[in-house]
């Protein structure tokens, strides 16, 4: 696999906390030199330590998870711990055309389990569409990464398993989050301030009683394809979708 060691990282100076220790840092990517990489190749970041922990975040141009055929970027976290098996949460970001970071694209993993002694990758094999990457996060052909990364406790009782064909395992939450996120047999939509959301019945009707009411229930809105809904912020409808 590729890597990349002519990147600079920029790093913010790890502070101790409640928590063992946490940083924020940064990697800058020339996309255009990597759009031709073969698909499950990476570039990584030089190695930055936390707390003793050796990370490096690893970039995928053309994703590791093999569903979406090259369409989608891939990021991981990759951990080697000291000594003790070492708890974490993380989450990775992208600095728009501006140089801020964007909300849009922030995405978290709340609890990681890395092994002492070996690196392990945890993190997200599709992690955003390329097309929307080149549309909004691209500057004079680069883009920047930002990751957050902070240590909970230097001791887990699990060990992550490993990646197999660079495919993280998923739990039930994972796969409905991607189930949304694809919008694919998707089979009713909601208006909500002129925002278009798309969802499956099923699913929304499993969760919620209020949902099973609307959508199969004897009132009108079980049987139209588009819902409007009021009263409602789209970002707080999206959190309870």
């Amino acid at each position: 696999m590729a890597s990349s060691n002519n990147e600079n990282l920029d790093e913010d100076a790890a502070f101790m906390s409640m928590e063992v220790a946490c940083g924020t840092y940064q990697f800058k990517v020339d996309y255009s030199k990597t759009k031709g990489m073969p698909f499950s190749d990476f570039i990584s970041s030089p190695i930055f330590n936390l707390n003793g922990h050796d990370c490096k975040i690893l970039y995928f141009p053309q994703g590791c998870d093999v569903y979406y055929d090259g369409k989608y970027i891939g990021l991981m976290l990759a951990m080697r711990c000291k000594s003790d098996d070492v708890n974490s949460n993380f989450s990775f970001g992208l600095l728009d055309k501006y140089g801020q970071l964007s909300s849009k694209a922030c995405k978290r993993v709340n609890m990681a389990c890395y092994s002492r002694n070996c690196w392990a990758e945890i993190g997200f094999p599709s992690y955003m569409e390329r097309l929307e990457l080149e549309t909004n996060f691209l500057r004079d052909g680069c883009f920047t990464l930002v990751c957050s990364v902070t240590i909970l406790s230097e001791s887990c009782k699990e060990v992550p398993k490993r990646f197999i064909n660079g495919i993280m395992p998923f739990s039930i939450d994972d796969h409905f989050v991607q189930l949304f996120e694809r919008k694919e047999m998707a089979d009713v939509s909601f208006e909500v301030d002129g925002e278009i959301f798309t969802a499956h019945r099923s699913v929304l009707t499993a969760r919620s009683p209020v949902f099973n009411a609307e959508l199969f229930g004897p009132m009108s809105e079980s049987k139209m394809e588009t819902i409007a809904i009021k009263d409602i912020k789209p970002l707080i409808f999206k959190a309870m979708l």
